[in-house]
């Protein structure tokens, strides 16, 4: 029905040389088998315990370790979405690479903040540069335009324009 595993220990019983007797002792195996298919459920146990814990403490410590980036991340694409050059990140307390970036990222923001300037300066300058001359040909259009009769005024304004 059921093997039942026993350790077993023999041992000969000598007179003048002769074995005239063995003893034995047996005791079952059992307990011990018991005793280790619980140790092993314990062991099992323990370290399923102990792998779930790491892991927990593993994404703990990643995501309070990675959320100066989320931080930086979602600081960036606000001033992207706004077009706000002029904000910066805010500088990181230490000299890491998340600092460096944040360092990194307010150079790259002074510098687009400065091209832009230059631009708007540019566009002025040049819709300033534009508007004289286009002024001085309207003035002088008008100028010739009073005192000519109708057909010489059309002929002056096609000269003007070629």
């Amino acid at each position: 029905v059921g093997r039942v595993q026993i350790r077993s220990l023999y041992s000969p019983l000598r007179i003048n040389g002769k074995i005239v007797a063995v003893a034995q002792l047996s005791e079952s195996l059992s307990p011990m088998t018991r005793t280790i298919a619980e140790f092993r459920t314990l062991l099992l146990a323990g370290g399923l315990l102990a792998l779930l814990g790491g892991l927990a403490g593993t994404l703990s410590l990643s995501r309070q370790a990675l959320q100066p980036v989320a931080d930086l991340t979602d600081r960036v694409a606000r001033i992207a979405e706004t077009g706000e050059f002029a904000e910066r990140v805010p500088e990181a307390k230490s000299p890491d690479e998340i600092g460096r970036l944040a360092l990194t990222f307010n150079t790259l923001l002074d510098r687009i903040s400065l091209m832009l300037d230059r631009q708007r300066t540019l566009v002025a300058d040049t819709s300033h540069e534009l508007r004289n001359p286009l002024m001085v040909v309207r003035g002088n259009l008008e100028l010739l335009a009073v005192g000519l009769p109708p057909e010489e005024q059309r002929e002056a304004a096609r000269d003007a324009i070629d």
